[in-house]
């Protein structure tokens, strides 16, 4: 009775050892059903929203295109193009040319352009030639101007022509920026060292050229130190570029000691630019020491750190006042 009850009892152990498994097999053959089932839906609804995010930018490209095409087809003018066609040093101007096309306009017209900056005009008569208005004028290039025409005739008509950001063009073909660590010891002042970045594209025009380029650091408006890095100055494939090597790297020290910037002090790192057109170009970049000398001032046994420091470059390319703004360069004088 007792070996009956015994193989009994087996042969339901087997039979639910075997429903477990096919009931296991059904449930994990179900699990990867869902599984690929939200995998698709994943992979369609990433799909249908990339499928959206182009069909809008599509249609934002088109609208603007349209609004673009509106705005021309509303404008007395067309073809509107200024080239630069020299630089003068000695009278710091640039000669330039201006053409465009009128979309109506009398033969006997006189079209003339003007040229108008933060605090002066210039004006100059055009001359028509294969169904193009070109005018020739010498502009400073400290100002930035915007451009009109002028029809007389039976009726006079004036509108305008375009925006030419002369000191931004020449401001703007500096990259610069400056990357700074600073490093300390068991009673030793804290150092910063400086690691600036510069090119000047020149575009192969000599007059573009910078000749003189230096990097001071200033407390109070007063100068504490100065370094020329015309020096590492290079000429490269697009204009020149600014190679220092390690030993070349400017710094200064942070302690209580006279002749040192004293701990927390507010200094300004300032760069100096001046190139063949006798520009004065600046850019200040404020420097701020946030760590005091009893911070690293250590009793016993040897110690020291350092870290560093690299701000992402300024971008900002826009003119300003003398003196005004921080952190892109800027036409001084």
């Amino acid at each position: 009775m007792q070996e009956k009850l015994l193989k009994t009892t087996n042969i339901l152990l087997v039979i639910a050892i075997v429903i477990l498994f096919f009931t296991n097999t059904m449930l994990n053959r179900r699990l990867r059903n869902i599984e690929n089932s939200i995998s698709t839906l994943h992979i369609s609804h990433s799909s249908e929203a990339s499928m959206t995010r182009h069909t809008l930018w599509n249609l934002y490209t088109n609208l603007n295109n349209l609004s673009e095409q509106l705005i021309q087809n509303t404008r007395s003018t067309f073809n509107e193009n200024v080239q630069i066609q020299s630089y003068n040093a000695a009278t710091t101007s640039a000669d330039i040319e201006i053409s465009f096309s009128l979309r109506e306009h009398a033969p006997g017209d006189t079209v003339s352009v003007s040229a108008r900056g933060q605090n002066t005009v210039h004006t100059a008569a055009t001359a028509f030639a294969n169904g193009h208005f070109i005018a020739t004028m010498t502009l400073p290039v400290q100002d930035n101007y915007i451009f009109t025409f002028t029809t007389e005739g039976s009726t006079i008509t004036t509108g305008e022509l375009m925006q030419f950001n002369l000191a931004n063009q020449l401001s703007g073909r500096f990259s610069y920026w400056l990357g700074h660590g600073h490093s300390w010891g068991t009673n030793q002042p804290t150092v910063y060292t400086f690691n600036p970045h510069f090119t000047n594209l020149t575009q192969g025009n000599p007059m573009l050229e910078i000749n003189a380029l230096h990097l001071t650091i200033e407390v109070d408006d007063t100068a504490i130190q100065t370094w020329d890095l015309m020096p590492y100055v290079q000429n490269s494939v697009n204009g020149q570029v600014l190679n220092m090597g390690w030993e070349g790297v400017p710094s200064i020290s942070i302690s209580d000691e006279p002749g040192n910037i004293p701990p927390g002090a507010h200094f300004v790192a300032r760069l100096i630019i001046y190139d063949n057109l006798g520009i004065r170009y600046e850019q200040r970049d404020a420097i701020v020491t946030s760590h005091t000398a009893s911070h690293y001032r250590v009793t016993g046994g040897a110690g020291g750190s350092a870290s560093t420091t690299i701000p992402a470059p300024a971008r900002e390319w826009v003119y300003r006042s003398e003196h005004e703004g921080w952190g892109f360069i800027q036409i001084v004088e």
